[in-house]
């Protein structure tokens, strides 16, 4: 598939691109199509969709946490590394005037 400058200059309007050098764009993309076209000769009739890319465990057969709980964090040791607090409240800089 070969491209026109003018395919180039639509599609670089319809992405709002500003193209410096439109010859150079059309060869890379006319590259990119022919890519494209090599690909889709590939036979993948055996080749099973894939839902992710990296090999997935069945998360029937994953093995789950406990669900347990944890240890409570107080107010008062949260606020142990406030670089300001008083009275059970953080004390932040005025953004506002």
């Amino acid at each position: 598939m070969s491209l026109t400058l003018e395919n180039v200059q639509h599609v670089a309007h319809l992405a709002r691109l500003n193209l410096n050098n439109p010859d150079r764009a059309r060869a890379e993309l006319d590259q990119i199509m022919n890519l494209m076209a090599q690909l889709a000769t590939v036979d993948t009739a055996a080749v099973m969709p894939l839902a992710h890319p990296l090999e997935m465990m069945d998360l029937a057969l994953a093995p789950w946490r406990v669900d347990e709980a944890l240890a409570v964090t107080t107010q008062d040791a949260a606020q142990l590394n406030a670089p300001a607090q008083e009275r059970g409240l953080y004390l932040v800089p005025r953004v506002v005037e």
